[in-house]
C-alpha cells in the first residue's frame, strides 16, 4: 500500500513544474509520514472531537473526586452520630439497669 503511494507521488511528481514540486515541497515540509489528508485533519491537534472527550473525560474525574469527598465526608458524619447516639443509648441503659438494682 504505501508503496504504490510513493509511486503515485513519484508519478505525480514527473508531471508538476519545478515552481509546483517546490511549493508542495514547502507546504509538506514539517510532515513526516505520507498521509491522507483527511485522516492528518482528523488526527491532528485541531481535532475537536478529541478535545470534546478530553473536556468530558477531566469533567467525569472531577465529579468523581468530587462525589468521593462528599460520600466520605457524609461517612464521617454518619460514623459520628452513630457513636453519639451508641454513647447515650449506653449511658441510659447503663441508668436503667442501675435503678432496676437499686429496687
Amino acid at each position: 500500500r504505501n508503496r504504490n503511494r510513493a509511486e503515485l507521488i513519484v508519478e505525480y511528481y514527473t508531471d508538476m513544474s519545478p515552481s509546483k514540486i517546490r511549493a508542495t515541497e514547502e507546504n509538506m515540509r514539517w510532515t513526516h509520514k505520507l498521509v491522507p489528508e483527511s485522516l492528518f485533519k482528523h488526527h491532528g491537534k485541531g481535532n475537536a472531537w478529541q478535545g470534546n472527550l478530553g473536556a468530558i473525560r477531566d469533567e467525569i474525574t472531577l465529579l468523581n473526586q468530587t462525589t468521593e469527598e462528599k460520600m466520605t465526608a457524609l461517612s464521617h458524619a454518619m460514623k459520628q452520630k452513630t457513636d453519639q447516639k451508641m454513647s447515650t443509648l449506653s449511658q441510659k441503659t447503663d441508668q436503667n439497669i442501675n435503678s432496676f438494682r437499686e429496687k
